[in-house]
């Protein structure tokens, strides 16, 4: 079918499962109205302005090209970049262009900005450790202080607390940053009883749940048998982990659909298809679930378990 326009989607890099993700919600949804998708990314996200080189600024020009392609439209996945001076350059152009433009995960006054829906999965989570696994005294790991998601998933938490009536305070929820170190040590000081022992953890993002499982383990504390873990995001870090975290799958590719509908909207100007939620709870074993299908055949083959592992292992580190 002949094509009737083509927008841009602006990333910083393509890095793990979950930005394919999102490119796939993008295209699926662009197809069924007959617009191409073109990728403007990079490979390298500095996450410090005053870091520079030839090379990683002869990599930021890709971004110039939205000076000169022909496009119906732009999606910028501006909350995604690290670098504020290469953000605010994107933002430049497009302003210059003066075309339609759905921006991802960042506010803005001059743009439409969209983020996934959050806050219900993680209730949705939460009430699965409570009512499913009779957890009664649950910590929250959520990434920072001041940070959409994080604030969203940490709301998603304590609303779910709340209305099943069970007692927290300060002490049941950390700041994790979406990474790894502060669960290592939470783990820790689980194993020699400084941090009292939870019946469940429910983390904001996989990562922070897969630290926080392989600390407990390497001090003694068995997952899920003594505490289970949840994560957040549908990784594959989350799918090849031992034990398989249970984890919220989908919002990346919701996010991606949801951003195509509102930016087609805008360039259509009618009202097109709406989007179901394609959030979900992907079943692993952290939780004390045995699921039923045959998701988890990995698990009898360690060494390519441990494979897939590592190479989440690098891609993680690359985002950081």
């Amino acid at each position: 079918m002949e094509s009737k326009g083509r927008i841009a989607l602006v990333v910083p890099h393509i890095a793990s499962s979950l930005d394919n993700d999102l490119i796939g919600g993008i295209f699926s949804y662009c197809k069924q109205y007959c617009y191409d998708v073109i990728v403007l990314t990079g490979i390298f996200n500095a996450t410090m302005d005053h870091f520079s080189n030839g090379y990683s600024d002869g990599l930021e020009n890709i971004y110039t090209l939205l000076r000169y392609i022909n496009l119906d439209g732009v999606i910028f996945a501006a909350g995604r970049f690290s670098s504020d001076t290469v953000r605010k350059r994107i933002f430049n152009i497009l302003k210059i262009r003066n075309i339609p433009c759905i921006v991802l995960e960042y506010e803005c006054e001059e743009y439409p900005y969209i983020f996934p829906p959050q806050r219900e999965h993680m209730k949705l989570m939460t009430k699965h450790l409570i009512k499913e696994h009779k957890c009664r005294k649950l910590y929250c790991v959520t990434g920072m202080y001041d940070n959409y998601a994080s604030l969203e998933r940490l709301a998603g938490f304590t609303e779910a607390m709340n209305e099943e009536g069970l007692v927290y305070d300060e002490s049941c929820i950390f700041y994790g940053y979406f990474w790894k170190d502060i669960p290592k040590r939470i783990g820790l000081e689980i194993a020699d009883g400084t941090i009292a022992m939870p019946d469940g953890i429910v983390c904001a993002n996989d990562a922070m749940a897969v630290a926080l499982c392989n600390s407990l383990t390497e001090h003694g504390v068995k997952v899920p048998d003594d505490i289970a873990i949840t994560g957040y995001d549908g990784s594959w870090e989350a799918f090849v982990h031992d034990p398989p975290i249970t984890t919220i799958a989908g919002h990346e590719h919701q996010l991606g659909l949801s951003a195509a509908k509102m930016l087609l909207e805008q360039i259509e100007h009618r009202q097109l298809d709406a989007i179901q939620s394609k959030q979900y709870i992907r079943f692993g074993t952290s939780c004390g679930c045995v699921p039923a299908n045959t998701m988890y055949h990995l698990s009898g083959d360690r060494q390519l378990r441990l494979h897939l592992s590592k190479t989440s292992d690098m891609y993680a580190e690359r985002r950081n």
